[in-house]
């Protein structure tokens, strides 16, 4: 037996077992790994401290004293590089650090590396089996349409940890903040007639401003709350965690969210698409609100996800869904010390107040989801709703595609 792994619902591993060792992985309520239980006990027991670098490869590992006790150096698809000159005397030794390559864990029996969602094997760049959503293959990069291929084969550039959303087309799509203005600059190229094309040359500056900006505006509410983790504690916390969690990270390869945001509406909108993916557009706010609401539609994502998933139970009522959305977002505000969530709505449909329990906020949430002038159809289930979205979406929204 090479090794047999079992896994939780969320695809978390949570046991492993070879000839030699079992391995049992605990994690904590918002699926962080806290604690490795191994039936092989270190000959050597310390403590280490690990620095990455920019990619979050384990390069250096110290001692608490802070002297050198491993170093380890990649090839760019994450082969450790052995030479002569990489001996034990300038500190480069074995460890016992499971996290190798932008932080997967390698499995020693296999010499692959556990990427949440797949395998991947350094020594080929490649993953041991495609990327499951076929969407993420786009006919004008052809980089996505080998499905086996690790970061667009871009590995000094990307990474591919859990992460999951790109921008919206309104906001530039997969395109990094360098390269919206080529990109914009040569769409405007094509244009045959001469009038419209210097027309739309002229605008293209601005139009890559407006895009940063929005982006910025964005990066900083998803800073804000991630920023609120700190001033929660249990439940509140770790239903805070979940919500950004489901999200991913910015820009990598694996991209079923797709975040945007309206022009005008402060209202958010989350929505099924076709394919397994989910659209996110934020209304448009800025600051804390828009930190509170981020974590709102994640809530609505991570449902979504679910759902996506197949897992059982998740077929769920809008109005629950949205029970649960209402209160990350409270949680949220409430851990950035906001006095009143949304401050732009009046009392009695606000959803946190400074000080409030879980009770008040259990209670405004009930008030804000029957309120007249809300929307929700409480009654339909996410296999009827996903339908209706797909069907809204072809005939609103086309472009989000």
């Amino acid at each position: 037996m090479l090794g047999l792994y079992t896994y939780d619902g969320d695809g978390k591993r949570i046991k492993k077992e070879t000839d030699t060792e079992i391995t049992v992985f605990i994690y904590d309520a918002s699926g962080k790994t806290v604690a490795e239980y191994s039936s092989q006990l270190s000959q050597e027991p310390q403590v280490a401290y690990i620095t990455s670098d920019n990619l979050g490869t384990p390069r250096i590992n110290t001692n608490a004293g802070g002297a050198v006790i491993a170093r380890h150096d990649y090839h760019p698809f994450g082969e450790e590089i052995s030479t002569s000159q990489r001996t034990p005397a300038v500190g480069y030794d074995t460890d016992e650090i499971r996290k190798k390559f932008t932080e997967y864990e390698r499995d020693s029996e296999t010499d692959l590396d556990f990427a949440n969602a797949r395998y991947f094997r350094s020594g080929a760049g490649r993953f041991s089996s495609p990327d499951p959503l076929l969407f993420s293959a786009k006919v004008e990069d052809p980089q996505t349409w080998n499905r086996y291929t690790y970061s667009l084969n871009n590995p000094y550039r990307f990474v591919d940890p859990t992460g999951m959303w790109v921008w919206s087309n309104d906001l530039g799509g997969d395109r990094g903040d360098d390269e919206l203005e080529a990109y914009y600059t040569a769409a405007a190229n094509k244009i045959k007639n001469e009038k419209k094309r210097n027309k739309e040359l002229k605008k293209v500056k601005n139009k890559v401003a407006d895009i940063i900006e929005k982006r910025q505006r964005i990066r900083a509410a998803i800073c804000d709350a991630r920023s609120s983790l700190s001033g929660l504690s249990g439940h509140q916390k770790a239903e805070v965690q979940r919500a950004i969690d489901a999200y991913g990270e910015e820009g990598t390869t694996k991209k079923n969210v797709v975040l945007g945001q309206f022009s005008s509406s402060s209202d958010a909108r989350t929505l099924f698409g076709e394919n397994g993916k989910i659209f996110v557009m934020l209304g448009n706010l800025s600051g804390e609100n828009l930190a509170a609401e981020f974590t709102h539609e994640g809530s609505h994502v991570a449902d979504f996800q679910s759902f996506i998933d197949g897992e059982p139970g998740s077929d769920l009522l809008l109005s629950e869904t949205e029970r649960r959305a209402w209160a990350v977002g409270a949680y949220t505000a409430k851990g950035m010390g906001m006095n009143r969530y949304p401050s732009t709505l009046p009392g009695n449909l606000q959803v946190w107040n400074k000080g409030w329990t879980d009770s008040q906020i259990a209670v405004a949430v009930s008030n804000r989801i029957d309120a007249p002038d809300y929307s929700t159809t409480g009654n339909k289930r996410f296999t009827q709703a996903r339908a209706e979205n797909i069907a809204a979406i072809r005939k609103n929204y086309p472009s989000w595609y």
